[in-house]
């Protein structure tokens, strides 16, 4: 056991510091890894002769480490190569199973029977991310549910988390071959969101301005890289993840418009920031990189228009690499999501402009968005069940009329008059903001006295401030206050406690009470 783990560890150790990933010296290296399959199919062999469950399950967990991220189509044709280098019996042992995921859950078996928890975990997650390379997404999302790996990962080690975090993100790319949007937006946005994709999967070095890191930390996180042949193709993550926002959120912002309750759902602040960068250029050229056709993808869709959508997304990168096993199924995926383009279109095009027709007809429709007449009914009677437009089809299913609820005189005036108390408030608690340094306004409040008037009346009612004397007493403390009150006495000469407001804060700075027994003024500290 200790000299197969050694050499695993030694040969992984040399993949990853190897420096030029492209050279012969890496392909070299890796070719060593049909030699160490060879090792562990017969280290495997060995302890299910002699029944030894916990170092028959380590070795199994290392050897669904080297297999749960190759396609079947590689794995057989390693499996093919070594077959042909074999002698005898061991001959029938190299052929790659049909069915791959039935091996796997055999390995994942025999880690299970070790009853460690850290092994069982690593197995989990190999074992879905081999369910989502080969588009099972529903037995891998149940896993990851059942499992709770989601709390797990996090309360776990870090190459745990790595290991969740590329489980995720191959079920996000698994739901977007598949056509699951939704699905896959949530799995991809968790991965995609803040631009940590590459901290996040283990396949480079992390930057931050603000922390500065010790010699230990930079090392530790050199050792938790993974070799290049393992990475995933954050390009592909990333336009994978803009598609599913574009056509989730366009027809959320044209569903605005006709709901002013929508505003405040949004789901995906990526696409809504880029789309507001496009809006405040000055000149747009044509698309440079990926984010740049989606985004143009977006703006047409947002007009209805999905042939200039579908130019836009038409010579991405990412449909030759979608997928791993070959360019058949980058092909049917771009036709898969032009199909989606075209049907979201369609929605969007109803939310703009619903509030301009009385009736819609239905091989109109047909015609512009280029669907067949089943799938337009489909999609506009959903739209009905939901709520999202107010309309009913004829006895001739042909036609929708459209049901326009206007709202009445008195309820735009309120609507107007809400609108307008709400901006008059903002505007008072930013004059409050502005004189009180910053404080706000309910805060002041609270630190006045009783009534509101914060010491500047006393217990008989009579106003203290006294026309010149209060702007003397605003001016004593600048020393040049010379103004009398009603009185007649000088402010400057007076006790401090008949003093007014600015007297009270005055002595609060010195380190007295601000509140006599004939006056009320501020109870607290004031600021400087």
């Amino acid at each position: 056991m200790a000299f197969v783990e050694k050499l695993d560890d030694e040969l992984y150790k040399a993949l990853q510091f190897t420096v030029d990933v492209y050279g012969p010296e890496y392909q070299e290296i890796l070719v060593n890894f049909s030699k160490l399959l060879v090792l562990l199919k017969r280290v495997i062999k060995f302890f299910e002769k002699t029944k030894d469950s916990s170092a028959l399950g380590a070795i199994a967990l290392r050897l669904m480490d080297h297999l749960h991220y190759k396609p079947d189509v590689l794995n057989s044709a390693v499996f093919e190569a070594i077959h042909h280098t074999m002698e005898g019996d061991e001959k029938d042992e190299w052929v790659w199973p049909q069915d791959s995921k039935h091996y796997m859950a055999m390995l994942f078996r025999y880690v299970c029977a070790t009853n460690q928890a850290t092994h069982i975990r690593r197995g989990t997650l190999y074992q879905v991310y081999h369910l989502a390379l080969h588009d099972h997404f529903e037995a891998g999302r149940n896993i990851l549910h059942l499992g709770n790996l989601a709390d797990q990962a996090d309360a776990s080690e870090v190459r745990i988390q790595i290991l969740y975090n590329r489980a995720v993100a191959q079920m996000g790319l698994c739901g977007f071959r598949l056509g699951k949007i939704n699905e896959a937006h949530q799995c991809l946005m968790a991965i995609c969101m803040h631009n940590k994709g590459r901290e996040l999967l283990a396949q480079g070095l992390s930057f931050n301005r603000n922390m500065e890191k010790t010699q230990e930390q930079e090392r530790d996180e050199r050792l938790r890289q993974l070799p290049y042949h393992m990475h995933l193709n954050l390009e592909v993550l990333e336009t994978a993840h803009l598609i599913c926002a574009m056509l989730l959120e366009v027809p959320n912002m044209a569903m605005q418009s006709l709901d002013p309750m929508v505003k405040s759902r949004m789901i995906s602040r990526v696409l809504r920031r880029s789309l507001e960068i496009h809006d405040k250029q000055a000149f747009s050229g044509p698309p440079e990189n990926n984010k740049e056709s989606v985004v143009s993808a977006a703006k047409a869709l947002q007009c209805g228009d999905w042939e200039i959508a579908c130019g836009a997304l038409e010579d991405l990168k990412l449909w030759e690499h979608i997928d791993a096993r070959g360019l058949k199924e980058g092909v049917e995926c771009k036709e898969m999501i032009k199909e989606k383009i075209k049907i979201e279109s369609l929605r969007t095009y109803l939310f703009a402009y619903a509030s301009n027709y009385d009736a819609f007809y239905l091989d109109q429709l047909v015609e512009m968005f280029n669907l067949k007449p089943k799938t337009v009914h489909s999609v506009m009677s959903k739209m009905m069940i939901k709520e999202e437009i107010t309309a009913f089809w004829d006895e001739s299913s042909e036609y929708v009329l459209m049901q326009h609820s206007e709202p009445s005189t008195l309820q735009r005036l309120a609507l107007t008059l809400a609108e307008r108390g709400a901006q008059a408030v903002e505007s008072n608690e930013r004059l409050v903001d502005q004189k009180g340094g910053g404080q706000g306004f309910k805060e002041q409040r609270n630190q006045q006295g009783p009534g509101g008037q914060g010491g500047r009346w006393d217990q008989s009612g009579n106003d203290r401030r006294g026309g010149k004397g209060y702007k003397g007493d605003r001016r004593d403390d600048k020393g040049k206050g010379k103004g009398k009150g009603k009185n007649g006495s000088n402010f400057r000469s007076s006790p401090p406690q008949d003093r007014g407001f600015t007297n009270a804060r005055a002595a609060a700075l010195r380190g007295g009470s601000s509140a006599s027994s004939g006056q009320r003024g501020w109870s607290t500290p004031a600021r400087n």
